[in-house]
């Protein structure tokens, strides 16, 4: 059973890092008339958080002892 955990978790992190490098991409980056840049940059770090997690999960499931 918490290997299946393990495993769902692991999809959902690497789904919700791939989600916050999609939402990067798409919403893109503009300079206003001030000369000031928007860009959602905090979706970089939280994209590689998730993606790390994932691979943590990942890693967890597969070294899990089978009882």
């Amino acid at each position: 059973m918490r290997g299946a955990i393990c495993h769902l978790s692991s999809m959902a992190c690497f789904g919700l890092g791939s989600l916050c490098f999609w939402l990067h991409r798409e919403l893109g980056a503009h300079v206003d008339a001030e000369g000031f840049l928007h860009e959602p940059f905090w979706l970089l770090p939280m994209g590689w958080f998730f993606a790390f997690g994932g691979l943590a999960f990942l890693v967890a499931s597969l070294f899990r002892t089978k009882k």
